[in-house]
């Protein structure tokens, strides 16, 4: 299982994966590059929060505080033991109720040890 955590700062927020119909272009978005791991699930967030978003002047779902978003791979059978690169992107939009960013791209890497049983 892989996790990205994000904390956002007070009086701020961020978008959700799956937005209120009719804001899809709000939507958070999260980019992996392509590795030897297959996706087992889709991903997976903290539970989103209604906020009434002054800057866009529209309920929307959204995170604030500590948010969480995972995503569960498989080890394909052939998968040799060895540390494995996972690289990728998150695309969000932060706003404080008066204003919101252009869309943020932050980029994240981590490794991964596959061993034996």
């Amino acid at each position: 299982k892989f996790h990205l955590s994000i904390i956002v700062k007070i009086g701020w927020h961020i978008y959700s994966l799956s937005p209120l119909k009719g804001n899809e272009f709000l939507r958070t978005q999260i980019f992996i590059d392509e590795n030897v791991f297959r996706k087992k699930s889709a991903w997976k967030e903290s539970k989103p929060v209604l906020i009434q978003d002054g800057a866009i002047r529209r309920m929307v779902n959204g995170h604030k505080g500590n948010v969480e978003f995972s995503l569960t791979y498989l080890v394909p059978p052939k998968v040799e033991v060895d540390k494995y690169s996972i690289s990728g992107k998150l695309i969000f939009r932060a706003c404080d109720n008066q204003i919101c960013t252009l869309p943020q791209e932050l980029p994240f890497h981590t490794d991964i040890l596959v061993t034996k049983k």
